[in-house]
Order: structure tokens, then sequence, then C-alpha cells
């Protein structure tokens, strides 16, 4: 992909973001913006693998969120890659069914955990990675850890 193009898919996904905080009155712009650019790459460079299974598409590989409050910043990128559905985002925070929360959860579809502390995502990571080897399944996983 090109420089220009993934400057503006974060441009135009942490707007998204920023509308769904406004309407809903809550989040953590802060964390969930900081992390944004990072993912962009990750997800439309494709070194995050997508695939089609049941008419969904479904993620391969891991991402790992070691601050649990930043887990929001996929959504819009999974929403736009088709992943999480249009009926969960445009519900998500309307008192309607919907899997999305403030705090990402593994019901939602591309989030394989719910992090909480700063750390736990290497723990996590390593552990997934591990599980993915030992089993023979190529899976790439990619956890972020953060400084303060």
């Amino acid at each position: 992909m090109n420089k220009k193009y993934l400057i503006d898919k974060a441009n135009e996904n942490r707007l998204k973001l920023f509308k769904k905080f406004y309407a809903l009155q809550e989040g953590h712009p802060g964390s969930a913006f900081s992390i944004l650019d990072f993912l962009v790459m990750i997800y439309y460079n494709k070194f995050i693998r997508l695939r089609k299974k049941n008419h969904k598409k479904i993620v391969i590989d891991e991402v790992i969120m070691s601050k649990g409050h930043a887990t929001v910043a996929q959504y819009p990128i999974l929403h736009d890659l088709g992943v999480i559905p249009q009926k969960d985002w445009e519900n998500w925070g309307k008192n309607k069914k919907s899997l999305l929360k403030m705090f990402g959860n593994n019901l939602i579809p591309g989030i394989k955990v719910a992090s909480g502390s700063l750390g736990h995502g290497i723990g996590l990571g390593t552990g997934i990675a591990y599980a993915s080897q030992k089993k023979k399944k190529h899976k790439k996983v990619f956890f972020f850890i953060f400084k303060f």
C-alpha cells in the first residue's frame, strides 16, 4: 500500500471512531488514536490475514492489545474490512443488540482476548503463538505493549 492510502485510512478510521466516542459520550480516545496508525499499517498491508468462511470474513492471525482500553481502535478497521458486520457497527451504543462494547471481548469478531493490565499482552501473545506452533498452525501473533 502506498503511504497516502494508509494515511487516508488512518484518518478515516480515526473519524469513525471519534464520532462513536462523541455519540456514546465515553471512550478512551488518546489510547485508541495513539495506536491506530500501527493497526492501519498491519491490517491494510495484509500482515494480518483474512479469509472468507461461511459467508463471513474471519481473521486468521491475532492482534493482542496490552492496554485493553485501546482494543476499540480495531473496531473501525475490522468493520471496514468486513469482519465486524454493519449491523453491529450501527447498533453499538444504541441499547440494541451489538457485540461491540467500549472494552473489547472475545465475542467480537477479530478480537482474541480482552486484556486489562498493560503487561498482559506479552504472556497472552506468547501463549497463543506457542499453542499455534504446537498444533502446527501457521498463525502470526502481533502484540502491542505500551510504556507510559
